[in-house]
């Protein structure tokens, strides 16, 4: 693959495995709040030879560090649009992300609906419910956003939805609560609008012990697309996708095989 400026770009999608010669579709892997591009090393070591991983990384994180955070899930949205138009090879691709990745992989196949380009085959959406029945559920009355960072930490991991590997280490915490509480503010000033549904299936995927992701809202994806929706669930809480690596990236690898060389679905 020719990796000049146009078709790599680095800053988006740092290469966390060399490009297979035989690859035969791409991933776009879109973080968790507060999460990086590294985020995805367990699926760069998982994923088959024949996928081209491209993990997002957000500005204001790993080698993006020193650039502002998003302001808006709109900005986000539309920077990745713009990148991954820019290293179009013709390669069907498939979206997915992880909680407020999940998010933003939705809003992303809308915007390249909107746009009329190459469209993703399949979108993979982790540990998030439908974005028209309100943002997770948080044992907090008051936006999470302006809180303190020992507020913040409090709260956020009362409700598991920091891992307890960060938890632990109060240098890791102070590396990563600062974006977290950015991407918080994104999401927080998110507005779902309806418009036309996407045309492509849908794989959930949720822990069954995460309290961010009730079935009922699980279930919701369905009216978010005019393709086939299926839901997996896996033991564990909101970041079960860590313990599960393995057996989602085949769940989702074989969905996507099967949609980008020829399958309508699930």
């Amino acid at each position: 693959m020719d990796e000049s400026p146009r078709t790599a770009h680095p800053h988006w999608f740092p290469r966390l495995r060399p490009d297979g010669p035989d690859a035969t579709v791409r991933v776009y892997c879109l973080p968790f709040a507060g999460g990086a591009a590294d985020a995805y090393q367990p699926w760069a070591d998982h994923l088959p030879d024949w996928v081209r991983l491209r993990a997002v990384q957000l500005p204001g994180r790993g080698g993006r560090a020193g650039e502002p955070a998003a302001a808006s899930v709109a900005e986000v949205v539309s920077g990745v649009a713009d990148a991954i138009a820019g290293e179009d090879d013709g390669l069907p691709f498939g979206l997915f992300g992880h909680s407020m990745g999940a998010l933003l992989a939705f809003e992303l196949t809308r915007e390249l609906h909107r746009r009329g380009g190459a469209q993703p085959v399949l979108l993979g959406v982790s540990g998030w419910p439908a974005p028209d029945t309100g943002l997770p559920h948080v044992p907090f009355t008051g936006r999470l956003a302006p809180l303190t960072q020992e507020q913040f930490v409090q709260v956020m991991g009362g409700m598991g939805a920091i891992s307890p590997q960060v938890l632990a280490d109060p240098a890791l915490l102070d590396q990563v609560i600062p974006p977290m509480q950015a991407d918080f503010a994104v999401i927080e000033a998110y507005e779902y609008r309806a418009g036309d549904r996407v045309t492509v299936p849908v794989s959930v995927f949720s822990g069954t012990g995460d309290p961010l992701t009730p079935m009922e809202k699980l279930h919701g994806w369905a009216a978010q697309t005019t393709g086939a929706v299926r839901v997996r669930r896996y033991e564990g809480d909101h970041f079960f996708l860590f313990d599960h690596t393995a057996a989602m990236v085949k769940t989702f690898t074989d969905d996507l095989e099967r949609l980008a060389h020829g399958g309508t679905g699930h």
